[in-house]
């Protein structure tokens, strides 16, 4: 009797052990499913699967319907367009003629900001605005630029302004993934609003916390879509655009603003305007999407996880993770059902606590069976391990092994052996654990050495042997530390830093010593106390890091700075003496003021040279190349374009021999730009007048070799040698005076190809001129234009 009462009190405390645990899992899940769903959930997992969402929305609602009967119409800026009409920006003649031939359309709105007036042909603005007049129903857009301390707007010029019908702001909301789906929230008056408005008056602005997604019709193209040529030849008539809505935007490559969308998985970004079309859509036909109110969004979350917690209590496991299943399938289905009544519903918080509610129950229901065990390897957990008395010097594995040797699958069964596999795991992980740290000793590149409390090295890894090298022969394990360091230190005063950091001075182990070694390396030692275990300290770890590749870029970087000082301040007492002089009224007369103000341009524009050449160099040796695949015969074409009218204007014919096309390479097209530049305007300046410069573009041992040479003065072998440093400069044959220069421009060169996987070459003989040439690794044409 008195077993079965046992039993069933047992039983009882287990049953009500059990409530409690569900209680309580239900109210965190409960408390969790608010918490997220009161915060709109989770951010970018709910964006994509709204962008998801869409594509069956389109399925369930075709969205080609709306876009087939919708009135607008775009006049898009296209390639086509650009290339009859020229170079990007038109005339605003262009535009008022395309105006005249829409006149016959309900509404017009320009996707163009006309922020500055038309300088090189005044009288455009004029027409633009007696084209804009005689339409009457013209929509002008301006970018809210949100700055605190500044202009509100970035409007059109008055005169057009003024001229238009109505204006609208033309910004977008992005985001924070970058991704365009609702309209903006926070501001009135936007572009959409002001045009659809032409077509129905009776629409009105929303309230500003009214967050609204755009039901985009489809991906790109999905509205009816004409050329700005074809209209303005009059291919298209202008009853065409009877009573349609007419949005005037860019489509051309490299020409307009593209975002992506919910649906650029389809056809990559979608042009700014015919965002403004989906959006100006919406408007007429009232259908954006809404999110559920954040209280409607709380409640379903917790009467779901209020469901499935009731299922968990009541139903078999089997049973309650269909049913989990089921809850979850069921909201998934509900999103794009939802979709199509204008509500969007983020599912992701409602999915990741129905997720976590069965395993979490599972897990606390295995608590009661398990607990026996998991006592048992907390008491193992808590026991300390027989560490040796140095450093592991025995397995301390075996007593664990010993005391857990009852612990089988016959006595305790699966789930239990299953725990014990776990644990002799977790073993297996401490030897892998031991071996990784030896290893990682090992393979350490600075030296290491592991020290007793006494003071007495136990252990040194390989790159510590290396470096205790050379001074004898002795071997350094059982030797006192600071015996070893003072034999291989270079500077005798440091020994008594040297000696409070081996006795454990806390400040110096942190801080370090900085030393110089026995072979003249630069070095720095610092320490660390081993964790105590029984109040006992186990030791002291060392550890040297040579330094000497640092120290020697400060020197560089000192000298650096002196040579700029120098230069910098050259000018600058030049400019402070020429004002000087000038100021002085009995030398007042000596230079004219024109003639003062050239002097002090050249001497501030040197000194903003230097600068400029200081910070390319810096960033070509240490920014992050953005790397994209050219082809180096366009960009050599392009650079020779460049320097065209500066050759004109020196005498000097450039030459260029390019007969690989393509030319492919990864490189970042800007610094590499800037590298070849640099050769062709060094050429130019020392080339004589009537003298030729040749720029080639030729491939040997799988490279590409940019060579440029010129019929200058040539360049003696020792200047050779230094020409690539930091501000060397060649001095100027007698009687003549060196082109000025920074010194910079080719050690940029240099550092640019290096940082290419190349390197730079001269040929040169006094009086017979200088070839420069970039070698760089040739790259492979890429799959697109094979």
């Amino acid at each position: 009797m008195r077993v079965s009462s046992r039993a069933r009190s047992t039983e009882r405390s287990h049953s009500r052990h059990l409530r409690r645990e569900w209680l309580w899992l239900t109210a965190l899940l409960l408390a969790a499913s608010a918490v997220l769903c009161a915060l709109n959930g989770l951010g970018r997992i709910d964006q994509t699967l709204y962008d998801r969402s869409l594509d069956i929305y389109r399925f369930i609602e075709p969205a080609d319907q709306i876009a087939a009967t919708s009135p607008i119409v775009i006049v898009a800026i296209d390639d086509a367009s650009v290339a009859v009409l020229g170079r990007w920006p038109w005339r605003r003649a262009l535009h008022a003629a395309l105006i005249d031939r829409l006149s016959e359309a309900k509404a017009v709105g320009i996707d163009i900001i006309f922020s500055e007036p038309e300088q090189q042909y005044p009288d455009d603005d004029r027409h633009l605005g007696e084209a804009l007049q005689r339409h009457g129903r013209v929509v002008l857009p301006y970018v809210s630029t949100g700055v605190a301390h500044g202009p509100p707007a970035l409007r059109p010029v008055a005169q057009l302004e003024q001229s238009a019908s109505a204006m609208g702001f033309i910004n977008l909301h992005a985001d924070p993934d970058g991704v365009v789906r609702a309209l903006p929230a926070a501001m009135q008056g936007h572009f959409a609003l002001a045009l659809a408005r032409i077509i129905n008056p009776a629409l009105k602005e929303s309230d500003i916390q009214d967050m609204r997604l755009i039901p985009f019709l489809g991906s790109n193209h999905a509205f009816q879509i004409v050329s700005y040529l074809d209209v303005l030849r009059g291919d298209i008539p202008p009853a065409f655009f009877r009573n349609r809505l007419v949005l005037l935007g860019t489509y051309a490559t490299a020409l307009g603003d593209f975002y992506p969308t919910p649906l650029s998985h389809q056809d990559g970004a979608m042009p700014g305007v015919e965002i403004l079309a989906n959006m100006v859509q919406a408007y007429l036909d009232d259908r954006w999407i809404r999110p559920l109110p954040t209280w409607l969004l709380v409640m379903t979350g917790m009467t779901l996880t209020l469901l499935l917690c009731i299922m968990l209590l009541r139903l078999s496991p089997r049973s309650a993770l269909l049913a989990g299943f089921g809850l979850g399938i069921a909201v998934f289905l509900a999103v794009p059902i939802l979709l199509t009544l204008g509500y969007w519903l983020p599912p992701a918080a409602i999915f990741v606590v129905l997720i976590l509610a069965y395993p979490l129950w599972s897990w606390r229901r295995q608590e009661a069976a398990l607990r026996f065990f998991d006592q048992e390897i907390s008491r193992l957990k808590r026991e300390p391990s027989p560490l040796p008395e140095r450093f592991f010097a025995t397995d301390p594995l075996h007593p664990l092994k010993t005391d857990t040797q009852p612990l089988t699958a016959g006595t305790l069964g699966d789930v239990l052996q299953a725990r014990i596999d776990t644990f002799q795991d977790a073993l297996d992980r401490l030897r892998i654990l031991r071996q990784t740290l030896a290893d990682s000793l090992d393979g350490a590149p600075d030296p290491i050495m592991v020290c007793h409390p006494d003071g007495t090295i136990l252990l040194v890894n390989p790159a510590a042997q290396d470096w205790l090298r050379g001074v004898d022969d002795t071997t350094a394990v059982g030797r006192p530390a600071l015996e070893v360091l003072l034999e291989r230190l270079d500077a005798p005063g440091a020994r008594g830093a040297f000696e409070k950091l081996c006795q454990g001075d806390e400040t110096l182990l942190r801080q370090g010593i900085e030393f110089r070694d026995h072979c003249g390396r630069d070095m720095i030692l610092r320490g660390a106390q081993l964790n105590q275990v029984r109040h006992r300290l186990l030791g002291m770890l060392l550890m040297l890091t040579d330094i000497s590749p640092l120290r020697q870029a400060e020197r560089q970087r000192e000298e650096a700075l002196r040579f700029i000082s120098h230069d910098m301040r050259s000018p600058q007492n030049s400019i402070l003496a020429l004002l000087e002089l000038h100021g002085d009224a009995a030398h007042a007369d000596v230079m004219p003021g024109p003639q003062l103000t050239a002097q002090i341009a050249i001497h501030a524009q040197r000194t903003l040279d230097l600068v400029d050449s200081f910070m390319r160099l810096a960033r070509a040796e240490s920014a992050p190349l953005a790397l994209a695949t050219i082809d180096l015969a366009d960009m050599l074409d392009e650079t020779c374009d460049n320097f065209w009218a500066l050759a004109q204007a020196r005498q000097v014919t450039l030459v260029s021999s390019i007969d690989l096309r393509p030319a492919f390479l990864e490189a970042d097209p800007t610094l590499l730009m800037r590298a070849i530049s640099n050769l062709i305007d060094n050429a130019l300046k020392f080339s004589p007048q009537g003298g030729t410069v040749s720029i080639a573009l030729f491939t040997a041992n799988d490279e590409w070799i940019i060579r440029i040479g010129d019929q200058g003065p040539g360049i003696a072998a020792q200047d050779q040698l230094r020409l690539f440093q930091p501000f060397a400069q060649v001095a100027p044959e007698p009687g003549k005076t060196a082109p000025k220069g920074t010194g910079l421009g080719l050690a940029f060169v240099q550092k640019v190809a290096e940082r290419h996987g190349g390197h730079c070459s001269i040929e040169s003989q006094p009086g017979c001129g200088a070839r420069f040439s970039i070698h760089l690794p040739a790259g492979e044409m890429p799959l697109d234009d094979m």
